[in-house]
């Protein structure tokens, strides 16, 4: 018997530059690495033995998302 999951197409992750996360984000690459060394945004992983980075779509989306509720949170707050 198989499962669900093997019928099921995977998702694939995309994988973004520095470029595009800091146009999704809207921050700049310094800020960006200030944040990941602080532990408050994601980090990127490694790529071609360590000589680029990217992030995942799907982490930065999310910490997007944080960001976004987090406002709202602050602007029911005062």
């Amino acid at each position: 018997m198989s499962s669900e999951n093997e019928n099921q197409p995977t998702k694939r992750e995309r994988l973004l530059r520095l470029k595009e996360v800091q146009q999704q984000v809207g921050i700049c690459g310094s800020h960006i690495y200030n944040l990941i060394r602080a532990g408050k945004f994601p980090a990127p992983i490694k790529l071609l033995g360590g000589r680029r980075s990217a992030w995942i779509q799907s982490e930065v989306s999310a910490w997007i998302d944080g960001q976004i509720e987090a406002g709202r949170d602050e602007r029911g707050a005062a």
